[in-house]
């Protein structure tokens, strides 16, 4: 089975920081399994400086730099590099990945030969509404009114605005809870099935489009479902959750995140949230609050 595992470093806004907390915790924790490291770098131009030390730590880390041009965000950036390649299956790892575990990489792979139906996984995995639907939005900024994210809220109207086309041609898109998504800030996928999902899509071109890839109706998970294929969360026990059990796996929105194999922004957002936004947090994800177990969506 031949891996890519590809990480997305971006120059513009994040810079070398976050791409060094990546190649600290990646050669900390040694995958256990053969792949190639693939460093898909947008956005460095006006960067010389910093882009000098990236190649550096590419090299320290035996991985390959590959130069996008920056658009089609994350998806783009996963479809672009895997276009040439003869690679089985890809690992997607977004900015502010970094990896907690050593074998993280072998979980996936001895799940992955153990199920052959098994295309598309990841440490995380949510049951949430996708975003881009002007009820679920408001319904968001309504819950938050009592909590001090100001910012946030402000965020969200402003994102209505911005993107008012994108959220009405997708509310036409009823859509129930939960909603089985994995998360797309680092998963594993049969790279000729992502690439066959996107042969009649067009890259994203805003975060909203790309939250219809990760979790809208038509999501990557969805099209893995409805062609047959298994899709699950793996965690540090090396067990695969199937899409009901999410909430139990002890990885994402919850007190106890023991399990989880790759920390990302969200996943650290709520361990740094105080207890009415994680309260918030949980039952947006999980349908009830880990520490009510009454309240349902």
């Amino acid at each position: 089975m031949q891996i890519d595992v590809i990480y997305i470093a971006r120059g513009i806004d994040w810079g070398i920081k976050t791409v060094k907390k990546f190649i600290e915790s990646y050669k900390n924790h040694p995958a256990g399994y053969p792949h190639n490291l693939i460093i898909a770098a947008k956005a460095w131009e006006t960067l010389p400086e910093e882009y000098a030390e990236l190649k550096q730590l590419a090299n320290e880390a035996g991985a390959e730099i590959i130069n996008l041009p920056d658009d089609g965000l994350d998806f783009g950036a996963y479809y672009r590099t895997i276009q040439n390649r003869s690679s089985d299956y890809i690992f997607c790892l977004s900015t502010f990945c970094v990896i907690l575990q050593d074998n993280w990489l072998k979980v996936f792979t001895d799940n992955m030969v153990k199920n052959t139906n098994l295309k598309l996984a990841g440490p995380m995995g949510s049951w949430e509404k996708c975003p881009v639907n002007i009820q679920n939005i408001l319904s968001e900024v309504k819950a938050r009114h009592k909590i001090r994210n100001l910012n946030y809220k402000l965020d969200k109207v402003l994102s209505v605005i911005k993107n008012f086309g994108t959220i009405v041609k997708y509310s036409l898109l009823p859509q129930n809870f939960p909603n089985y998504h994995i998360r797309t800030c680092a998963f594993i996928v049969d790279s000729q099935l992502f690439i066959n999902y996107f042969t009649d899509k067009k890259l994203p071109k805003n975060k909203l489009q790309a939250y219809c890839i990760e979790s809208g109706k038509e999501s990557l998970t969805q099209y893995c479902i409805k062609n047959g294929y298994q899709v699950g969360i793996l965690g540090k026990d090396n067990k695969l959750y199937a899409k009901e059990e999410w909430d139990k796996s002890k990885t994402f929105r919850c007190p106890d995140m023991s399990n989880l194999l790759i920390m990302d922004k969200q996943a650290k957002l709520y361990i740094n949230s105080d207890t009415n936004e994680k309260v918030f947090l949980e039952k947006v994800t999980w349908g009830y609050t880990f520490t009510t177990n009454q309240e349902t969506l």
